[in-house]
This record gives C-alpha cells, structure tokens and sequence, in this order.
C-alpha cells in the first residue's frame, strides 16, 4: 500500500487531496501531516485517524522524524514549498508539489536538479492538463484537424468574487508575501499553452497593473470593516453579503467558506467577520497584485500566444481560440463547450464535454485523475501523467520573465538568456 505523508492541511492539502486519498483506502495510506495550524492538526488527526506522534505542528519536527512515507504532499505556503521540498527529497520522498513550485525561479530550477540528483518523482500540480476538457482539445490539436496552429488565443476570467476572496483579502494578495499574479493563478495557463502548442517558447512581453482595489479608489464613508461599512450595500465586494448572507440556510459548507473558518457555518462565518482578513473592506487590505495582466508569447516555427488574466468579471472561468490554417478552435469552460471549424467543409463541430465525463468536481475533474495517475505511475503502472517538474519549470519561467517584463514596461524578454542568467546564480 502507498504511504503518503502532507505538509500544509489548507484547502488542497487537506480539503483537495487529503479527503480523496482518503477515499482510496484499499491503496493509498495517510501516515503523518504537517501544520501550523494546532486547530487544523487537530481536526485532520481525528479525520485521518493518524497516530498523534505522526502529527507535527513546525516543519522542523515533521523533517527531523526522517522520512514518514513513499510519498510528501506539499501544499504549504508559496513562499515555504522550496525548503519543504527539498527536506521532502533529501529524506527521499516522491514529491506532489502544488504549483506554483516556488515564487523564485532560481528555487524551481534548484528543485528540478534535486529531483534529478536523487532519482524521485515531482509531480506540479497543473491539474488542468488532465481534465476531459482540456485533454479533448490536445487530441484535436494533436490530430492535426486545424493544420498548422498560427495563433492561441487564451483568457482567463478570474471573476470579481475570486479575486476579492485570493488576491486582495487572500493568502495570495501580496507578491512579496506569495507570488505575482501572473504565477500563483496564471502557472496553469502557461502550462496549458506549453503543452497544446507543443513548441518551445522564446520571448515574452507583458503589460499590466493594480488598478482598482487600491486605498485612493475606497469610498468616502466605507468602514476598514465591511460588519459596520455604511456603504457596504452598494458595494458588490460586501464581506458580509458574500459570506453570511449568502450562507443563510445552507449546509456542508466548502471552499471558499472553509478557508475563512474551519468547519464553516453561518455563525461562525459572521463571527470571523470582525477579525479575519476575509472580512476587511478590499480597499483597505495590503495586497499588491495586479488585478488584469496581459502576456505575449513568441514561439518557435513563429506560433505566437497570448493571454489574458482580469478580475472583472462575473463568473469564473476560462476561454481558449486557437487559429489554424484550415480551422480554428473555441472553447469555453463555463459551457464545458468545444466547437471546431472547418474551413474546407465549412462546418462546425459542437463538442460537449459533459459527455465525456460525468466528474467535474476539482479542477473540471483534473484533481481526480491526477492523483489516480499519480498513484499508477508509483505503481508501475502505465499513465499518461505528464506535468513533471522539468515540464512545469517552462511555464514558471514565462511566468516570471512576464512579471519582469510587465516591471519593466512591456520590455521584450529572451527566455534562454533569461534561464541563462538565472542558472549562473545557483551554480
């Protein structure tokens, strides 16, 4: 049976991965967790039904204990993945690593050597590539229906609600605490893009900012707080509207509830109102990440791509065009709909993936198969597993070439000069 071993019980740590590996029992085993978090540690024992000595609240115990499992789950902090990895694959653990790696290229690269020095799996949790969805669209690509692809053309709606709850009240609203924007919500986009062009990618251009959720654009009268905001009904970014109102009558409250209070209710979410962060008005936080962005990508055999990450919308969700030279593609994952043209036939091929598959639960589904994958290849199974950490190293260094270059003003950024650049400084 595999053993498995999670640093960081959090919303995919525990919530994602945890409550499913639990559900393979008759295959996977949680051994030992790891959390700051006494509260949590707590809860998980129980749910896990893990031995109390194999429950650690610092990093430094959890390592020192020496290896707990053929498998290390790290979900922790952004900012703490480099050092639990490596601890992770010094002790000789296989690695399933969520993304992004680390908010420092140079660290990514660092791992990617680890991993090779000792022989162990790290597998990037870039689920996306393993949903129906996207899957059916690699196949299309792949199958050569749309000839030579000349353009992709990719969009990702963040959704004015998520962005309030991640990226300005959030764990993930300040670069210098986490991440840029561009990697810690947008590593996937660049993965996907990496992966359905199959080409190698040269420059990258980025332009972008905060331009909304700022002090100066607060109102007059509105609170620190939205519980006593005098203008918290006119305001769509309410706290309260979003997490007690909304939460009235409801049961099995999750994510994102369960990120604000463990074990969410209606109470104790408008309890957590007067001292969480989740309950501050989202112009007066600390947050610094831009709130739209946009990315140029030149790659080999003159395919270009573009993306598009903006938090104004009202839902969220993500579209993708692909151009070909006798069709193009459109996909949009709110409708779970692919449809491809034919330039020769001039007929549309409407593809709804809700056939394919019957689980969207997680990432589209993505979440599922990944961890399924994951287990077959530690069991020499055959698997199409496929987002290695030489792989996700590609897309994190588009990531941050584009937060360079957006610094810099759209600049125009070699990626092998700037790989170059960074594999000097760690040699």
């Amino acid at each position: 049976m595999l053993t498995v071993a999670i640093i960081g019980t959090g919303s995919r740590g525990a919530t994602t991965y945890g409550d499913y590996l639990v559900e393979l029992k008759d295959k996977v085993k949680i051994t030992a967790i790891c959390d700051i978090d006494k509260n949590k540690l707590k809860y998980y024992q129980n749910k896990y039904q893990i031995d109390k000595k194999y429950c650690f609240d610092n990093s430094v115990d959890f390592f020192k204990a020496g290896k707990l499992a053929d498998v290390l789950v790290v979900a922790t902090l952004d900012k703490d993945h480099y050092d639990h990895a490596m601890n992770g694959l010094e002790l000789g653990y296989h690695l399933l690593l969520e993304k992004p790696i680390s908010p420092s290229i140079e660290e990514c690269v660092a791992i990617e050597k680890k991993a090779k020095e000792k022989n162990r799996y790290v597998v990037v949790c870039h689920v996306l590539r393993y949903t129906p969805f996207y899957r059916k669209i690699k196949d299309i690509v792949d199958s050569n229906r749309l000839g030579r692809i000349i353009h992709i053309q990719s969009l990702e709606n963040v959704g004015y609600w998520h962005q309030a709850h991640s990226f300005v009240r959030g764990n993930w609203k300040n670069s210098i605490e986490t991440a840029p924007m561009i990697l810690a919500k947008c590593c996937h986009d660049m993965d996907l893009l990496n992966w359905i062009s199959n080409k190698k990618p040269l420059q990258v251009s980025s332009f972008g900012s905060l331009s909304y959720f700022k002090k100066e654009n607060k109102p007059k009268d509105a609170s620190a707080r939205c519980y006593d905001c005098k203008v918290r009904k006119t305001c769509p970014y309410d706290a309260i509207r979003y997490y007690v109102e909304n939460t009235k009558d409801k049961e099995n409250l999750g994510w994102p509830y369960d990120v604000v209070v463990l074990e969410p209710t209606n109470e104790k979410l408008k309890e957590a109102m007067k001292t969480s962060p989740y309950g501050k008005c989202v112009f007066d936080c600390d947050n610094n990440v831009v709130d739209h962005q946009v990315v140029n990508i030149q790659y080999e055999d003159e395919l270009t791509a573009s993306h598009t990450m903006c938090a104004f919308s009202k839902d969220c969700y993500r579209t993708l065009k692909i151009f070909g030279t006798t069709g193009d593609l459109e996909a949009n994952t709110l409708t779970n709909q692919i449809i491809v043209h034919d330039f020769l036939t001039n007929s549309d091929d409407l593809i709804d993936v809700t056939k394919i598959n019957d689980d969207f639960t997680g990432h589209m589904g993505g979440d599922h198969i990944m961890l399924n994958e994951f287990i077959a290849l530690l069991e020499n199974k055959k698997t199409s597993l496929d987002s290695s950490i030489e792989k996700s190293v590609s897309s994190h260094l588009i990531c941050m070439a584009a937060e360079a270059s957006r610094l810099e003003k759209g600049k125009v950024i070699n990626l092998d000069d700037y790989k170059e650049s960074i594999l000097k400084t760690i040699e």
